[in-house]
């Protein structure tokens, strides 16, 4: 879900509010909220925050090989980035192409298969693998670097659609098995990679 939170800007500069859903993030169990802010009709910044509930793709815990089965992928990030949308008015169809820089937590759970501790070096299992019953859970930090690029198309003035999609790779995480292939963060989508299709309802007011 998108929500387009109010922003107070500068003289010549743009309010806008508005709310939609973006039904590719809803499918990955993930809701997301943006604010979009535009200081000018050729680029503007965008800051978020979302979180995703038991996703049971495969996750980090995958890099173990088969040992683990029923995975389920939860957490939490926050995003800010830029965008540049070449247009000739603010209320109109435009191209989009942007950058962000995402971070957060993520929770990873699975079932396993035993002996679990055959999996890894030396029979030793790491630090951010812990248990509770019949599951193992890892957990951590991550940050990473999102490309999105798509166009907004305008339907009435108050009613516009975003159809694009966005990858991105993670740059750092607290977690040792991570790898681009097999990992489900929050924000980065399956093979972080994400469709972007969101109904967005707009109100523009010129404060100049």
């Amino acid at each position: 879900m998108i929500l387009l939170i109010p922003v107070q800007l500068k003289s010549q500069e743009y309010r806008r509010t508005g709310v939609g859903w973006n039904l590719p993030a809803l499918i990955g169990k993930t809701i997301v909220f943006d604010a979009d802010i535009s200081k000018n009709k050729f680029y503007g910044y965008s800051i978020g925050i979302g979180g995703m509930l038991n996703n049971s793709l495969r996750g980090t815990l995958y890099e173990i090989g088969e040992a683990t089965y029923n995975h389920e992928n939860s957490g939490y990030y926050f995003s800010g980035g830029l965008r540049y949308t070449p247009r000739k008015e603010f209320n109109q169809t435009y191209f989009f192409i942007g950058v962000k820089l995402l971070g957060g937590y993520f929770l990873q759970s699975a079932e396993y298969h035993e002996p679990f501790n055959e999996w890894f070096r030396d029979n030793k299992i790491p630090e951010d693998y812990y248990f509770e019953g019949d599951k193992v859970y890892s957990e951590g930090l991550f940050t990473a670097f999102v490309f999105e690029t798509g166009i907004n198309v305008k339907f009435t003035n108050r009613f516009h659609t975003e159809i694009g999609f966005q990858g991105g790779h993670h740059i750092y995480t607290t977690k040792r098995q991570v790898s681009s292939i097999s990992s489900i963060l929050p924000g980065l989508g399956a093979l972080n990679i994400a469709g972007i299709l969101k109904i967005k309802y707009i109100i523009e007011k010129n404060i100049g």
